[in-house]
């Protein structure tokens, strides 16, 4: 290993750097490391005398190794002010840093330049969430144009049903019957409330890999705006989704065979980043529960709703959710049934349970807590609980919700366990 060059220049001569946090070394005239303070030894996994003597490019990726040669050369020989790059370094490992390099000249006594000072900012974390952050970026504009398709395909078709009967009144054509226009209407709901699903599910994806983005990246990180405008579009979207979706029972689900403890626990990164700045978060989830037959989606989007009325439900002081899966023997009329005319039979069910630590509600407002646009908060649209209502009422379920004031809230919501649950008409 070769041993630093001799100089007349002092190397960072008050040793000030030593112990800074930031990787800092210098360099000669020759383009050798001549110091190296603790920091940077740390940062690349090497010591000290596996640098020294060493030019600067050799522990640079190779594929900008003659970049970064040109570039010293440049430095070491310019007399103006020196800008910024960013280079990617192999430590001793193998594992690549992507690094900020910031450089300025060292001088001796006379002014000369004798070398330069490099000072290194690790910024490898917000480098890797960036591009994640483009390939969601990416993938969101792919599948919204693909969604936009569908809703312009939709709309294409109630234009023309418009044109037609302005066609049918100019030409004093005989009007549809009532059964026929009545047939027409009723199949735009279908239409309508399938895309909306479809839309719906995507924007839970787009939000949950959106928040996982964000905790990657560090509190100062200009890519944090972006991902928050990004997240808060797709809030945005989800509401309007959710407002098509509120009162209808239209919607085909696409049924599956589900463990919704683990559902709920292929969820937890997603719920930590959203609950995380206002509370604590704890999982409960009983093992080797008997399936559900459900949209993977919707319930995906009932336990993300319930979550997020939790959390609008804590103070600013935060707070606790508990999120518990079980199972309950029902008997017949005990659940509370989701549209009129039907009760749900006695059964085993399973459930989902959010609890949370909140201010709680009074009785008159636990009755208006699933109509739409109905909500407490000054920020809040209304329409998410109203959507798990419509959701759970579509998967023949049922809901319960105990709630006191200054007391915190549950909202349990109950599946019926595959093949053990059937419906009956009122008498």
């Amino acid at each position: 290993m070769p041993n630093p060059p001799k100089t007349r220049w002092r190397w960072n001569p008050e040793g000030s750097l030593s112990g800074a946090p930031v990787a800092c070394h210098e360099i000669d005239l020759e383009a050798r490391l001549v110091w190296v303070n603790a920091a940077e030894c740390r940062l690349l996994g090497r010591t000290e005398s596996d640098l020294l003597g060493r030019q600067f490019w050799e522990f640079v990726a190779p594929e900008e190794r003659e970049i970064s040669r040109l570039a010293v050369v440049r430095i070491l020989g310019a007399e103006g002010p020196l800008s910024q790059c960013e280079r990617t370094l192999i430590r001793s490992d193998g594992a690549r840093l992507v690094l900020e390099v910031h450089t300025s000249h060292v001088r001796d006594e006379t002014g000369t330049i004798v070398g330069v000072r490099t000072f290194l900012i690790d910024i490898t974390a917000r480098k890797r969430a960036e591009e994640a952050l483009r390939r969601i970026e990416e993938n969101l504009e792919l599948r919204v144009r693909e969604r936009t398709q569908e809703l312009e395909l939709a709309l294409d078709f109630l234009r023309r049903e418009i044109d037609e009967r302005r066609l049918a009144e100019v030409e004093h054509r005989h009007p549809e019957t009532p059964v026929q226009s009545s047939q027409r209407l009723e199949s735009m709901g279908p239409l309508a409330n399938g895309v909306a699903h479809r839309f719906n599910n995507l924007l839970i994806s787009i939000m949950g890999y959106t928040s996982l983005a964000a905790m990657d990246l560090p509190e100062d990180s200009p890519a944090r705006k972006n991902i928050g405008h990004v997240l808060e579009a797709a809030r945005n979207a989800a509401g309007l989704t959710q407002q098509m979706l509120a009162d209808s029972d239209r919607g085909k689900f696409v049924l599956e065979l589900l463990d919704v403890s683990k559902l709920v626990e292929g969820m937890a990164r997603l719920l930590e980043s959203m609950i995380s700045t206002k509370a604590t978060l704890q999982l409960n989830l009983a093992p080797d529960l008997p399936p559900i037959e459900a949209d993977s989606g919707a319930v995906r989007q009932v336990v993300l709703n319930l979550c997020t009325n939790a959390v609008e439900a804590l103070e600013e002081s935060g707070g606790a959710i508990a999120i518990s899966t079980g199972i309950m023997w029902a008997e017949g009329g005990e659940l509370p049934p989701l549209q009129s005319g039907r009760i749900l039979c006695p059964g085993l069910y399973v459930y989902i349970e959010v609890r949370d630590t909140g201010s709680g509600m009074d009785a008159g407002t636990v009755a208006k807590t699933f109509d739409p646009f109905f909500t407490t908060k000054f920020t809040g649209r209304g329409l998410g609980l109203a959507a798990v209502k419509s959701i759970m009422r579509g998967h023949r379920g049922s809901i319960q919700v105990t709630s006191q004031l200054g007391e915190g809230s549950v909202f349990r919501v109950l599946f019926p366990a595959r093949e053990e649950w059937q419906e009956t008409e009122e008498p």
